[in-house]
């Protein structure tokens, strides 16, 4: 697979989920949050890149400016099962030249039936384990998002 068939393979994934293309990302709104899907570039060349996912937690109108990357309250790369030198493991590089249409949408599906579409349906409970789970935030900013989590919920 090219790279173009791997991001145009990424836009019917993305977009027959709902997801709609502004700038650089493709967003979906729930209720008082929004998610975000970009994909990544390898700063280290070869064929990969990875696809990220990101949450925001707030109102957010429908207006060109959504935020950016940069602005998110969470985010996580999808994984892939990948083997290397025999051993397997969940990665989340994405080896368009290795991997088969087939096996990216099973890793897609599986990303967008366990983690993305509950959480933007509002299985906050969800969230809360996968924030707790973060290995690369602070416990400070986890316990910021859990309370944020938690208004999100009572509203």
């Amino acid at each position: 697979m090219t790279k173009q068939e791997f991001m145009d393979l990424c836009h019917r994934e993305f977009t027959r989920r709902g997801f709609k293309k502004s700038k650089k990302m493709y967003y979906l709104k729930g209720d008082g949050l929004l998610c975000g899907l970009y994909i990544q570039k390898s700063s280290y060349g070869g064929n990969y890149c990875y696809v990220e996912y990101d949450f925001f937690i707030g109102d957010f109108p429908l207006v060109k400016n959504y935020p950016s990357i940069y602005e998110s309250d969470y985010n996580k790369r999808f994984t892939i099962w990948t083997q290397e030198d025999g051993e397997y493991y969940w990665g989340g590089m994405y080896y368009y030249d290795r991997f088969t249409e087939k096996e990216i949408c099973e890793s897609f599906n599986r990303v967008f039936n366990e983690h993305v579409m509950p959480i933007i349906q509002g299985d906050y409970e969800l969230f809360r384990r996968e924030v707790r789970d973060c290995e690369h935030m602070l416990d400070e900013e986890k316990e910021i998002l859990l309370h944020k989590i938690d208004l999100l919920q009572k509203k």
